[in-house]
């Protein structure tokens, strides 16, 4: 298991409190993973596309597709913006236009597609998460 971040900060953290010998943290950018091509069963990206700045999300995609191996998943998680949720933060953080748009996964669908992932798929889990989830097929 990787568990990558473009912060030294989180690795470190991570590094001393998490000693399991199959567990390695690494500090990356989503648009520059350092790992072989088709060397991970599992992508797992949760309430980070929104953190990563908008001219490096589509390269961030293409890296993940380029480490799975075929038959892998993908899984994208964020905050599925609901009405109340947009009503509840747009009050703390008012900002022009919608400041949602950025974590709506769904807006990555056509690019998904466009890296070749199939079976794209959306859905609204516990507590207001929107998970979408897509494979590298063989």
């Amino acid at each position: 298991m990787a568990g990558i971040d473009p912060s030294a900060a989180a690795v470190a953290y991570n590094r001393r409190r998490d000693d399991r010998p199959n567990h390695r943290y690494i500090q990356a950018p989503a648009q520059a993973l350092p790992l072989a091509d088709a060397s991970v069963d599992l992508v797992m990206c949760t309430f980070v596309m929104h953190h990563i700045p908008e001219g490096h999300r589509e390269a961030a995609i293409s890296e993940m597709w380029r480490v799975l191996r075929p038959g892998g998943r993908l899984l994208l998680a964020d905050t599925h913006p609901t009405r109340w949720v947009r009503f509840l933060f747009g009050r703390s953080a008012p900002r022009p236009g919608d400041s949602f748009d950025a974590i709506d996964i769904r807006r990555y669908t056509p690019s998904l597609h466009s890296v070749g992932f199939t079976d794209v798929d959306y859905a609204v889990g516990r507590h207001r998460t929107g998970i979408m989830t897509a494979f590298k097929r063989n």
